[in-house]
């Protein structure tokens, strides 16, 4: 598989001095797939983790999630917050980048549940990282129909309204925002809705999970499919793209 950790850093391959770059690749990783990995890399997140962050702290970090569909494969990139840099510098992000080949039984949003997916806290750690010879497999329909159907969760209830809206834009080519607490729930949102359509179709889906107020506006520009916010944005950015605010309404901002 081939895959590239990108990040801040003192050594960076190939290069006599550090800062934002390819820090790890996997030794088949074509440049040209390298340049559509990068180009999915995120370089700033807000910062949520404390200076001295518990397990706990870095399990909740907040993730972001783009995903392409390029050549009959997906290009996708996972982001994560990871502490300082190697100047003593906070704000450095670290994005774990795979090119995947489709798998059946596994919507292309899926792999936002993989396993497999670094997502290493601070200099020592980043330095340290080894890339997985494979990422884990995802969990396909069963683990998303599992998340509907939890206990006390009223996910079912709201299932036929998110999926007559949602899936109705999408079959109309329109783009639509899901706005949820945290990226994982707008990822399974959109694994739900990307179920109910053809595999062919739901392969060619554009995903943009876990923007914000920052991002949002520059990645609606480039004409994803699906976005899952975790905060408000400007309504300018959004202006005319229909929002589903889970679990209480649509709407057109």
């Amino acid at each position: 598989m081939q895959q590239l950790l990108f990040g801040s850093a003192d050594q960076i391959p190939g290069r006599p001095t550090g800062g934002w770059g390819v820090l790890h690749e996997s030794p088949d990783l074509a440049p040209d797939t390298a340049g559509r990995l990068v180009r999915l890399a995120t370089v700033e997140m807000a910062p949520t983790v404390p200076q001295f962050p518990s397990q706990q702290d870095l399990a909740g970090r907040p993730v972001r999630f783009r995903l392409d569909f390029v050549r009959g494969e997906y290009a996708v990139c996972r982001s994560v917050e990871a502490g300082t840099d190697h100047t003593g510098r906070p704000g450095n992000v670290v994005s774990h980048c795979a090119r995947i080949a489709p798998v059946d039984g596994v919507r292309p949003v899926d792999w936002f549940f993989s396993p497999g997916w670094l997502a290493p806290f601070g200099p020592r750690a980043i330095a340290d990282a080894v890339l997985p010879a494979e990422l884990a497999h995802a969990g396909g329909w069963d683990a998303t129909a599992a998340w509907l159907r939890e206990h006390d969760s009223t996910r079912m209830s709201r299932l036929r309204w998110i999926a007559d809206v949602g899936l109705e834009l999408l079959l109309q080519g329109q783009r639509l925002v899901l706005k949820a607490p945290t990226a994982a729930e707008a990822a399974r949102w959109a694994s739900v809705l990307t179920w109910l359509l053809d595999a062919q179709v739901a392969s060619l889906v554009k995903l943009r999970i876990g923007e914000d107020a920052r991002s949002i506006g520059e990645q609606i520009g480039l004409a994803p499919v699906i976005v899952g916010l975790t905060g408000d944005a400007d309504p300018a950015a959004l202006r005319g793209v229909p929002v589903a605010v889970t679990p209480l309404e649509f709407r057109l901002i």
